[in-house]
């Protein structure tokens, strides 16, 4: 299960759906409510697990991604990528290399 969240200007969109794709599609915008920049968010749920993956757009690249749907899917692409790896790679903290 996927849940994509935009944060536009103080206001927040939500669209869910079974691949990264499909959350994507359904966040409920269009082009014209597009006022300014925002952050897309992509999270990943696995039983009580999740993953979160975000990407920051000013206006003009957020309209363009809200109104090009090959654009959407390569930005899903892109974020599940992301999400992919921090599921391998869990972050861990700093160990500094002793000489």
């Amino acid at each position: 299960m996927y849940v994509a969240k935009l944060e536009m200007l103080g206001e927040n969109y939500e669209g869910k759906g079974k691949t990264s794709v499909e959350a994507i599609n359904s966040i409920p915008i269009t082009f014209l409510d597009v006022k300014g920049k925002g952050t897309i968010t992509l999270i990943k749920k696995q039983g009580k697990k999740e993953t979160k993956s975000q990407r920051f757009l000013y206006a003009r690249p957020l309209r363009r991604l809200i109104s090009n749907k090959v654009l959407k899917i390569g930005l899903a692409n892109n974020l599940e990528k992301l999400l992919a790896e921090k599921d391998t790679n869990p972050t861990e903290p700093y160990k500094a290399i002793k000489n």
